[in-house]
Protein backbone atom coordinates (compact mmCIF):
# COMPACT_ATOMS: atom_id res chain seq x y z
CA UNK A 1 0.00 0.00 0.00
CA UNK A 2 1.23 3.60 -0.92
CA UNK A 3 1.84 6.01 1.54
CA UNK A 4 -0.44 8.93 2.42
CA UNK A 5 2.03 11.12 0.68
CA UNK A 6 2.62 8.82 -2.46
CA UNK A 7 1.50 11.08 -5.16
CA UNK A 8 -0.31 7.39 -6.55
CA UNK A 9 -3.13 8.96 -3.52
CA UNK A 10 -5.02 12.12 -4.51
CA UNK A 11 -6.91 13.87 -1.62
CA UNK A 12 -10.75 13.80 -2.65
CA UNK A 13 -11.04 17.60 -1.70
CA UNK A 14 -7.90 18.55 -4.22
CA UNK A 15 -9.27 16.26 -6.40
CA UNK A 16 -12.90 18.14 -6.58
CA UNK A 17 -11.38 21.55 -6.57
CA UNK A 18 -9.12 20.28 -9.69
CA UNK A 19 -12.97 19.53 -11.66
CA UNK A 20 -14.38 22.58 -10.40
CA UNK A 21 -11.57 24.74 -11.71
CA UNK A 22 -11.72 22.32 -15.18
CA UNK A 23 -15.64 23.12 -15.31
CA UNK A 24 -14.77 26.90 -15.37
CA UNK A 25 -12.05 26.81 -17.48
CA UNK A 26 -14.21 24.91 -20.55
CA UNK A 27 -16.08 26.79 -22.91
CA UNK A 28 -20.07 27.04 -22.67
CA UNK A 29 -22.12 28.40 -25.38
CA UNK A 30 -23.24 32.20 -24.34
CA UNK A 31 -25.78 34.05 -25.78
CA UNK A 32 -24.81 37.85 -25.47
CA UNK A 33 -27.79 40.10 -26.19
CA UNK A 34 -28.15 44.23 -26.04
CA UNK A 35 -30.41 45.43 -24.36
CA UNK A 36 -32.30 48.64 -22.59
CA UNK A 37 -34.33 48.53 -19.18
CA UNK A 38 -35.74 50.85 -17.21
CA UNK A 39 -33.47 50.51 -14.36
CA UNK A 40 -30.54 49.86 -15.76
CA UNK A 41 -30.35 51.99 -19.22
CA UNK A 42 -27.86 50.11 -21.81
CA UNK A 43 -26.87 46.46 -20.54
CA UNK A 44 -25.68 43.68 -22.16
CA UNK A 45 -26.28 40.47 -21.32
CA UNK A 46 -24.68 37.06 -21.53
CA UNK A 47 -26.73 34.27 -21.09
CA UNK A 48 -26.20 30.50 -21.04
CA UNK A 49 -27.68 27.47 -19.69
CA UNK A 50 -25.87 27.69 -16.53
CA UNK A 51 -24.76 30.71 -15.68
CA UNK A 52 -25.76 34.33 -16.85
CA UNK A 53 -24.01 38.01 -16.77
CA UNK A 54 -25.90 41.28 -16.90
CA UNK A 55 -23.35 44.31 -17.31
CA UNK A 56 -24.85 47.99 -16.94
CA UNK A 57 -22.73 49.79 -19.40
CA UNK A 58 -22.43 53.06 -17.51
CA UNK A 59 -23.29 51.91 -13.86
CA UNK A 60 -20.15 49.96 -13.38
CA UNK A 61 -22.48 47.27 -11.61
CA UNK A 62 -23.02 43.21 -12.87
CA UNK A 63 -25.59 41.14 -11.48
CA UNK A 64 -24.52 37.59 -12.35
CA UNK A 65 -26.69 34.52 -11.21
CA UNK A 66 -26.21 30.73 -11.93
CA UNK A 67 -27.41 27.64 -11.65
CA UNK A 68 -28.84 25.73 -9.53
CA UNK A 69 -29.89 28.22 -6.94
CA UNK A 70 -30.00 31.22 -9.32
CA UNK A 71 -29.93 34.00 -6.65
CA UNK A 72 -28.04 37.17 -8.18
CA UNK A 73 -25.36 38.50 -6.94
CA UNK A 74 -24.75 42.23 -7.30
CA UNK A 75 -21.06 43.53 -8.74
CA UNK A 76 -20.14 46.74 -8.05
CA UNK A 77 -16.87 47.33 -10.84
CA UNK A 78 -16.08 50.59 -9.30
CA UNK A 79 -15.27 49.13 -5.32
CA UNK A 80 -14.60 46.02 -5.97
CA UNK A 81 -17.59 44.76 -3.83
CA UNK A 82 -20.60 42.68 -4.14
CA UNK A 83 -23.81 41.79 -2.38
CA UNK A 84 -25.97 38.30 -2.52
CA UNK A 85 -29.77 38.72 -2.69
CA UNK A 86 -30.32 35.34 -1.55
CA UNK A 87 -33.17 34.48 -4.14
CA UNK A 88 -35.63 37.57 -1.88
CA UNK A 89 -37.54 39.17 -5.17
CA UNK A 90 -37.78 42.42 -2.52
CA UNK A 91 -33.72 42.88 -3.10
CA UNK A 92 -34.42 43.28 -7.00
CA UNK A 93 -35.57 46.43 -8.14
CA UNK A 94 -38.32 46.21 -10.59
CA UNK A 95 -39.62 43.27 -8.29
CA UNK A 96 -40.10 45.25 -5.56
CA UNK A 97 -41.75 48.23 -7.99
CA UNK A 98 -44.29 45.34 -9.22
CA UNK A 99 -45.12 44.15 -5.19
CA UNK A 100 -45.87 47.81 -4.77
CA UNK A 101 -48.45 48.16 -7.72
CA UNK A 102 -49.74 44.92 -6.00
CA UNK A 103 -50.21 42.90 -9.39
CA UNK A 104 -50.59 39.23 -8.83
CA UNK A 105 -49.25 37.21 -12.38
CA UNK A 106 -48.87 33.92 -10.90
CA UNK A 107 -52.38 32.46 -11.96
CA UNK A 108 -52.09 33.55 -15.70
CA UNK A 109 -52.33 31.25 -18.44
CA UNK A 110 -49.97 32.54 -21.17
CA UNK A 111 -50.81 32.17 -24.91
CA UNK A 112 -49.05 33.13 -28.00
CA UNK A 113 -50.88 35.81 -30.19
CA UNK A 114 -48.39 37.52 -32.15
CA UNK A 115 -45.06 36.67 -34.04
CA UNK A 116 -42.34 39.53 -34.75
CA UNK A 117 -38.54 39.84 -35.16
CA UNK A 118 -36.61 41.17 -32.42
CA UNK A 119 -33.02 42.16 -32.52
CA UNK A 120 -32.72 39.08 -35.20
CA UNK A 121 -35.07 37.00 -32.87
CA UNK A 122 -37.75 35.37 -33.11
CA UNK A 123 -40.55 36.34 -31.14
CA UNK A 124 -43.95 35.75 -29.78
CA UNK A 125 -46.58 38.24 -28.15
CA UNK A 126 -47.93 36.46 -25.05
CA UNK A 127 -51.57 37.77 -23.01
CA UNK A 128 -53.35 36.28 -20.04
CA UNK A 129 -55.61 33.59 -21.95
CA UNK A 130 -58.03 34.77 -18.76
CA UNK A 131 -57.99 38.16 -19.48
CA UNK A 132 -60.19 39.95 -22.50
CA UNK A 133 -57.91 40.57 -25.95
CA UNK A 134 -57.11 44.11 -26.30
CA UNK A 135 -55.00 46.33 -28.54
CA UNK A 136 -51.22 45.76 -27.71
CA UNK A 137 -50.81 49.46 -27.66
CA UNK A 138 -53.70 49.92 -24.95
CA UNK A 139 -52.85 52.36 -21.99
CA UNK A 140 -52.87 51.18 -18.54
CA UNK A 141 -52.36 52.77 -15.29
CA UNK A 142 -50.92 49.34 -13.65
CA UNK A 143 -48.27 47.71 -15.72
CA UNK A 144 -49.62 44.37 -13.75
CA UNK A 145 -52.79 44.71 -15.61
CA UNK A 146 -51.00 45.14 -18.81
CA UNK A 147 -49.02 42.45 -18.85
CA UNK A 148 -52.18 40.55 -18.41
CA UNK A 149 -54.00 42.03 -20.77
CA UNK A 150 -51.65 43.42 -23.73
CA UNK A 151 -49.12 41.43 -22.88
CA UNK A 152 -45.20 41.19 -23.61
CA UNK A 153 -42.91 39.83 -26.31
CA UNK A 154 -40.69 36.62 -25.50
CA UNK A 155 -38.66 35.00 -27.43
CA UNK A 156 -39.10 31.82 -29.42
CA UNK A 157 -35.98 30.16 -31.19
CA UNK A 158 -33.72 31.66 -28.37
CA UNK A 159 -32.50 27.82 -26.82
CA UNK A 160 -31.16 28.72 -23.45
CA UNK A 161 -32.71 26.79 -19.57
CA UNK A 162 -36.03 27.86 -18.26
CA UNK A 163 -33.69 28.61 -15.19
CA UNK A 164 -31.82 31.40 -16.91
CA UNK A 165 -34.90 32.83 -18.64
CA UNK A 166 -36.72 33.05 -15.46
CA UNK A 167 -33.41 34.70 -13.75
CA UNK A 168 -34.09 37.54 -16.25
CA UNK A 169 -37.67 37.39 -16.13
CA UNK A 170 -37.87 38.36 -12.15
CA UNK A 171 -34.61 40.89 -12.68
CA UNK A 172 -36.61 42.91 -15.72
CA UNK A 173 -40.55 42.05 -13.14
CA UNK A 174 -41.96 40.34 -15.94
CA UNK A 175 -43.73 37.44 -15.47
CA UNK A 176 -41.59 33.73 -15.31
CA UNK A 177 -43.09 31.60 -17.60
CA UNK A 178 -39.35 29.57 -18.67
CA UNK A 179 -39.20 31.81 -21.62
CA UNK A 180 -36.63 34.71 -22.32
CA UNK A 181 -37.79 38.24 -22.00
CA UNK A 182 -37.38 40.88 -25.16
CA UNK A 183 -39.79 43.19 -25.28
CA UNK A 184 -41.90 45.10 -22.36
CA UNK A 185 -43.28 48.79 -23.36
CA UNK A 186 -45.63 50.45 -20.64
CA UNK A 187 -47.93 53.08 -21.92
CA UNK A 188 -49.68 55.25 -19.25
CA UNK A 189 -52.99 56.87 -19.43
CA UNK A 190 -51.44 59.99 -20.73
CA UNK A 191 -50.21 58.07 -23.51
CA UNK A 192 -46.52 58.36 -22.50
CA UNK A 193 -44.31 55.35 -23.56
CA UNK A 194 -41.71 53.93 -20.76
CA UNK A 195 -39.61 51.05 -22.15
CA UNK A 196 -39.19 48.73 -19.53
CA UNK A 197 -37.08 45.80 -21.43
CA UNK A 198 -36.42 46.13 -25.06
CA UNK A 199 -33.81 44.13 -26.78
CA UNK A 200 -31.68 45.28 -29.86
CA UNK A 201 -29.37 42.39 -30.90
CA UNK A 202 -28.58 38.88 -30.18
CA UNK A 203 -25.14 37.39 -31.02
CA UNK A 204 -24.40 33.14 -30.23
CA UNK A 205 -20.50 32.61 -28.76
CA UNK A 206 -18.28 30.62 -26.76
CA UNK A 207 -16.73 31.69 -23.45
CA UNK A 208 -15.34 29.98 -20.58
CA UNK A 209 -17.59 30.11 -17.63
CA UNK A 210 -15.28 31.36 -15.16
CA UNK A 211 -15.95 35.02 -16.88
CA UNK A 212 -19.90 34.46 -15.28
CA UNK A 213 -18.33 34.02 -12.06
CA UNK A 214 -17.38 36.55 -9.39
CA UNK A 215 -13.68 38.10 -10.57
CA UNK A 216 -10.41 37.57 -7.66
CA UNK A 217 -10.57 40.24 -5.73
CA UNK A 218 -13.76 41.52 -4.07
CA UNK A 219 -14.94 41.65 -1.32
CA UNK A 220 -18.69 40.75 0.52
CA UNK A 221 -21.14 43.77 1.65
CA UNK A 222 -24.72 44.21 2.88
CA UNK A 223 -26.55 46.30 0.00
CA UNK A 224 -26.66 46.15 -3.86
CA UNK A 225 -25.54 49.64 -4.17
CA UNK A 226 -22.52 50.40 -2.09
CA UNK A 227 -20.37 53.37 -2.82
CA UNK A 228 -23.67 54.89 -4.86
CA UNK A 229 -26.89 55.46 -4.12
CA UNK A 230 -28.49 53.11 -1.36
CA UNK A 231 -30.45 50.25 -1.95
CA UNK A 232 -33.23 51.79 0.61
CA UNK A 233 -33.54 55.16 -1.82
CA UNK A 234 -32.86 54.09 -5.26
CA UNK A 235 -36.49 52.81 -6.18
CA UNK A 236 -37.24 56.17 -4.92
CA UNK A 237 -34.86 58.09 -7.05
CA UNK A 238 -36.34 55.68 -10.37
CA UNK A 239 -39.90 55.89 -9.07
CA UNK A 240 -41.00 59.20 -7.37
CA UNK A 241 -44.88 57.74 -6.54
CA UNK A 242 -43.10 54.78 -4.32
CA UNK A 243 -41.65 57.34 -2.08
CA UNK A 244 -42.21 56.42 1.70
CA UNK A 245 -43.31 52.70 0.14
CA UNK A 246 -40.19 50.53 0.30
CA UNK A 247 -39.70 50.43 3.58
CA UNK A 248 -36.37 52.06 3.19
CA UNK A 249 -34.91 55.23 5.69
CA UNK A 250 -35.43 57.50 2.00
CA UNK A 251 -39.12 56.91 2.59
CA UNK A 252 -39.33 58.24 6.40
Amino acid sequence: MPPAFSADKVSPLKSKATVQTRNLSRLSTVYVLKQTSRQGGAETLFVSDDAVRIVQENAGRWTLASSPGWSPIVLNTVNHTYCEAKGDSRNLLMQRYMMIEGGDLTKCKWKPVEKAKIGSLAAERVIDANSASADREAAFDSMADELKICGFWVASDLKISPGAANLVARIRGCPQIGRFPLRFIHITRAGRKSVIIDTFSCEKKSMPLAEMRIPAGYRRTRTEYDGGLSDSNMLEELVPQTRGKTGGQGGK
